[in-house]
């Protein structure tokens, strides 16, 4: 029986944090099934989802305890189990771009939610343009369907509501084959676009 554990640790950014858990990681005998690190000002935060055997989880909770001790390092840890995708459901992803507004991200969660969609990962981030120094926020959301739901006025009024916020957005379903298409790619002028990589939605 395969066991699950999340792990969420925050430190300061230095090399040797850095390594210290990810060599405990390494060294942990648990298959990682997620993993997310990321710098952000003078910290890094890394989150873990491991699974393994009882004895792994066990053995990887206790080197975490003595890590925490030992170093400057936050750690949370927590046992989960993990729900299959429904076959009710359809994987869906999300690329979204445009200038950055005051709680955009949230707003764009929000719609997601009313629109009866669950949500399984999302990552934003912000930059500058190089020619102009705009602000600018690019955002990926994967999410689920249910089959009961109308993808196609799902698809109509994200577009009206991006429309309304003058974003680019990329978004197709993930059957394995992992295609996109694009919806709008009409507001924003070429040299202030990052490209956006085709990936695909996390299942």
């Amino acid at each position: 029986m395969q066991n699950y554990l999340i792990v969420n640790a925050f430190a300061d950014k230095t090399k040797e944090n850095i390594q210290k858990f990810s060599r405990l990681a390494k060294s942990s005998k648990c298959e990682v099934i997620d993993c997310q690190l990321k710098v952000m000002g003078h910290f890094f935060s890394s989150i873990f989802l491991f699974s393994g055997s009882w004895d792994a989880i066990a053995k990887i909770e206790d080197n975490l305890d003595k890590l925490q001790k030992e170093e400057n390092i936050s750690i949370q840890k927590t046992r989960t189990e993990i729900d299959e995708l429904k076959s009710d459901c359809i994987a869906y992803g999300v690329d979204i771009i445009g200038p950055d507004q005051t709680n955009i991200v949230f707003d764009i969660v929000d719609f997601m939610v009313d629109s009866n969609l669950i949500i399984k990962n999302v990552v934003s981030n912000t930059y500058k343009t190089s020619n102009t120094g705009t602000k600018m926020f690019e955002l990926h959301i994967s999410a689920y369907i249910p089959l009961s739901s109308s993808i196609a006025t799902i698809r109509s009024e994200f577009i009206e509501f991006c429309d309304q916020f003058n974003l680019d957005i990329i978004c197709g379903h993930n059957d394995r084959i992992a295609w996109y298409f694009f919806l709008s790619l009409i507001h924003i002028s070429e040299p202030t676009r990052r490209t956006l990589s085709r990936m695909p939605s996390s299942a």
